[in-house]
């Protein structure tokens, strides 16, 4: 359905690295529902959703050239909730802070595709810098199936602060979750000694998925493709990295990783074997060669209905830092079953982080970042 928009320009600058600072802010009211844009010096927008969702057909405004980004925006139909949607902003859009003038499109622009492979692509990425309050978490929703939830820790000075490149960002773990027809994606990074690892593949995995990969093959083709970026020279940092598709239509799903960020499933009956097991060696972006598939753990698996599937960083089975035998384990998740169900994936994943940064059985907890999703099959 098509809906007028009336729009408010607020413009914003903040003293923060280049490619995280807002240049300019939008808000959007239509009938009784407050959008905000914050537009970055990386050139992406960030569209965040607070409450009923529903379909934006085509919206622009001459101060910020909005028309390329809000006509993909249109195809996606927001689900309400706490939702961020990440769109790339086209390097010919430049930002005319001297024009002002909204203007106002009514015409739908979405055109029904019969084939899954010509559905939109939905993402949600959130990174590490922007979540560095220790003693709480964010969380949200792709859509009803997928949840994601984010944590700097519990506090500054857990054991792992030695391993952060810099004390003002302490939260170096990102995540980003997809979804196309009946395929979603899951992907989570856990970055050491700096946070530019995790978020810059991240980023570049969400700008590359003009469609989910269907099979192995197709997503180690896609990381090879990031492992052709230039290199980036003297820097230490390393990140994990998780990525596993499912295909909801078949139950069954496929992945791989890269040093020790998790993926496993937990259903009625219990929490399974964890899929993986540690990858060989942690990605570098000064070695993109490090990126190769065949460095990582590649695995498959199936799922069931009334199943979840879980991604997350070590922020969750070390939340003891580096104690995996007195954190969270395969039994606390299951546990957790019992308290939340399977049908609501971040009811699920709030107890999750919730149970990490308190620590089990008497032990602490909360001592590293952590970057979760789970997705109900």
């Amino acid at each position: 359905m098509a809906t007028s928009t009336n729009m408010m320009t607020l413009p914003v600058i903040e003293d923060s690295p280049d490619y995280d600072r807002i240049i300019a802010s939008i808000t959007f009211h239509s009938e009784g529902e407050r959008f905000v844009c914050h537009y970055y010096a990386s050139n992406h927008v960030k569209v965040a959703h607070a409450e009923l969702g529903f379909l934006i057909e085509n919206v622009t405004t001459s101060q910020l050239s909005l028309l390329t980004q809000v006509e993909r925006l249109a195809r996606a139909i927001l689900t309400g909730g706490s939702k961020v949607i990440e769109l790339p902003v086209p390097a010919e859009r430049a930002v005319d802070t001297a024009s002002c003038e909204p203007s106002i499109v009514d015409e739908p622009s979405v055109v029904d595709e019969p084939s899954v492979m010509n559905e939109p692509v939905h993402t949600h990425l959130e990174l590490g810098r922007a979540h560095r309050k220790f003693g709480e978490y964010a969380s949200g929703h792709l859509s009803e199936r997928s949840a994601w939830a984010i944590s700097a820790g519990k506090s500054k000075n857990a054991p792992s602060a030695w391993a952060k490149g810099n004390p003002r960002f302490p939260n170096e773990d990102a995540l980003l979750v997809a979804e196309q027809g009946e395929i979603t994606l899951l992907a989570v990074a856990d970055a050491h000694f700096g946070l530019q690892p995790s978020h810059t593949l991240l980023t570049e995995l969400e700008q590359r998925l003009e469609r989910l990969p269907t099979d192995p093959q197709a997503l180690n083709e896609l990381l090879r493709a990031l492992s052709q970026r230039k290199p980036v020279h003297d820097l230490v940092a390393g990140t994990t990295l998780l990525v596993a598709l499912f295909d909801h239509a078949t139950g069954s799903g496929f992945g791989l990783s890269y040093a020790d960020s998790a993926f496993s499933i937990v259903g009625p009956d219990g929490h399974r074997s964890p899929v993986t097991s540690r990858g060989s060696g942690y990605i570098h972006l000064s070695d993109p060669a490090s990126l190769d598939p065949a460095r990582a753990d590649q695995f498959d698996f199936v799922a069931e209905d009334q199943e979840l599937l879980l991604a997350y960083t070590d922020g969750v089975n070390e939340c003891h830092y580096r104690e995996p035998a007195t954190s969270v384990t395969p039994e606390h998740m299951a546990g957790l079953v019992c308290r939340t169900g399977t049908g609501e994936p971040e009811a699920y994943l709030a107890a999750l982080v919730e149970l990490a940064l308190a620590g089990v059985d008497g032990h602490p907890g909360g001592e590293d970042n952590i970057a979760a999703i789970a997705v109900r099959v």
